[in-house]
């Protein structure tokens, strides 16, 4: 099913004039959603036979071990974990940004920081795990066969955070069928509008690399060389809400361009 027509600019004007209003809030709410993705994850340096454990980005543990066994173990359980928190905190949490820059265009204002963890207490918790589960299953089987399948079908399930996040309770075959009727023809589109925002993200990351750079040398070993190293990912927290409010307006142009009346805003 064909979408209709539109345009990168049409989406980037409409979106900027909507985010303008609770843009450093969607700064905000990015902001909280980064570290939240990165830094409860526990990351581990592995180096010969000695492993380090990280949250947050500090160490708190690290051991030299002789054997590699215990490493290894050691490894494929913090690996596990990471997918556990993956599938149950951070896809919910991916939702609730589609939310709350959904309620936040439709108010004018911030729709607040709750929107975020909204779908915990939404009463389908479970549905949106499954939905996002399948998703991202989906998506690894098609990028074992070769690397472009997976982009394609990422780009084709690009719609599904947005439709839960107004319908929680869709199930996993509506999802996937609006997404594919949404994304027709638009998935090289969506890449195009993505990509558009590049000069903003080099931009971004610049300012980030300064103040990085000015962190390090007048704090070389203390919390704040931490948060300096940090702070080079997460610039393009800064151009997020930018992007977000872009596809939000491409999502709602979708909507109403395929089955508008089955897709219920829950209040």
């Amino acid at each position: 099913m064909e979408t209709g027509n539109w345009s990168i600019r049409e989406m980037k004007k409409k979106g900027w004039q909507s985010v303008r209003a609770y843009y450093m809030a969607g700064v905000a709410a990015a902001l909280l959603a980064y570290f939240i993705s990165i830094g409860i994850q526990s990351q581990i340096n592995i180096v010969g036979s000695t492993f380090q454990l990280r949250i947050f980005g500090f160490p708190v543990f690290t051991k030299w071990s002789g054997r590699v066994q215990p490493i290894v173990g050691f490894y494929l359980v913090s690996m596990m974990a990471s997918i556990l928190f993956k599938l149950f905190f951070n896809n919910p949490v991916e939702v609730g940004i589609c939310r709350f820059f959904i309620e936040s265009r439709e108010a004018g204002a911030s729709a607040g920081f709750d929107r975020l963890f909204w779908v915990f207490g939404s009463g389908s918790y479970l549905n949106v795990v499954k939905v996002l589960f399948l998703r991202d299953l989906y998506t690894l089987l098609w990028s074992l066969l070769l690397v472009l399948p997976g982009i394609y079908k990422q780009y084709e399930y690009a719609m599904i955070p947005y439709l839960l996040s107004e319908n929680p309770e869709l199930d996993s075959g509506a999802a996937f069928k609006q997404t594919q009727q949404m994304m027709e023809g638009n998935r090289f589109s969506l890449f195009c509008l993505y990509f558009s925002f590049i000069g903003w993200e080099l931009l971004a990351a610049a300012g980030c690399m300064l103040i990085r750079k000015i962190i390090l040398r007048a704090f070389p070993v203390s919390l704040f060389s931490y948060f300096g190293l940090m702070l080079f990912p997460a610039s393009i927290i800064f151009v997020t809400p930018y992007i977000k409010a872009s596809v939000v307006e491409l999502y709602l142009f979708f909507r109403a361009a395929t089955e508008p009346d089955e897709i219920i805003v829950e209040e």
